[in-house]
């Protein structure tokens, strides 16, 4: 079962120093209806929406896809974290639209976008750039997403 509390449980550095932006109170909501669902795709579907909503919270021009861009590529400096983030709007394009869902897949989709939200909620701070080497390690051995 989906459970976000092991991905919170690191001392190094140790997460409750973490510094987080203001999140939209409609991202926030959505993320709590999204931890109830028993089924992971309609989970995966809230999750994105609070994550459209939070990209949207950014500052600058453009629309979400150009922010999400912007934020993973330049801010954070992660071609392999964007390319993760493109792949996982694929798979929401595919499940709005087409109705295509992976079942033996979506818990794993479901968490690899709770690590995308969780770098996009972080400042610029020491548990984001731990947060962020993690999150491209797993991206590079477990998924083989990257290459190194």
């Amino acid at each position: 079962m989906f459970d976000t509390q092991s991905l919170n449980l690191f001392n190094n550095p140790a997460i409750e120093g973490a510094k987080l932006i203001t999140m939209p109170g409609e991202a926030a909501i959505l993320l709590d209806k999204s931890f109830s669902q028993t089924y992971p795709a309609e989970r995966f579907v809230l999750m994105w929406l609070a994550f459209e909503a939070i990209i949207n919270s950014f500052p600058g021009e453009g629309g979400n896809g150009k922010k999400r861009e912007r934020f993973f590529k330049n801010d954070l400096r992660s071609e392999a974290i964007n390319n993760e983030v493109y792949r996982l709007l694929k798979l929401r394009c595919d499940m709005f639209k087409e109705g295509k869902i992976n079942d033996a897949s979506i818990e794993q989709e479901c968490w690899s976008l709770y690590a995308v939200l969780q770098l996009s909620v972080m400042k610029d701070c020491e548990q984001r750039q731990a947060f962020l080497s993690g999150y491209e390690k797993t991206l590079s051995t477990e998924r083989g997403k990257i290459s190194q």
